[in-house]
């Protein structure tokens, strides 16, 4: 095994640096996953948050149209009724 004096460290051999890489492949590789995965759900609370957000806009359409009729029907029940 290897030492460095000037550091006091041990200096891993090919084997173990092989390894610590491969852990380190490997944790990169999990934190790419859950990455993927967080912009996935991103991406599909993003869709909702736009269809409720379509589904708001619509209904106030609706409604809009809604209370444009009203006020048409209450004018004609007005002409009907003779008043002004």
């Amino acid at each position: 095994r290897w030492h460095d004096p000037a550091t006091g460290a041990d200096i891993p051999d090919y084997e173990e640096a092989r390894a610590e890489t491969q852990t380190e492949r490997n944790r990169a590789d999990a934190e790419r996953t859950r990455a993927d995965a967080e912009r996935t759900r991103a991406d599909a609370e993003s869709a909702r948050a736009d269809a409720a957000q379509r589904g708001i806009e619509e209904a106030r359409a609706r409604e809009a149209q809604a209370q444009h009729r009203v006020a048409e029907l209450e004018e004609q029940l007005r002409r009907l009724r003779g008043g002004p």
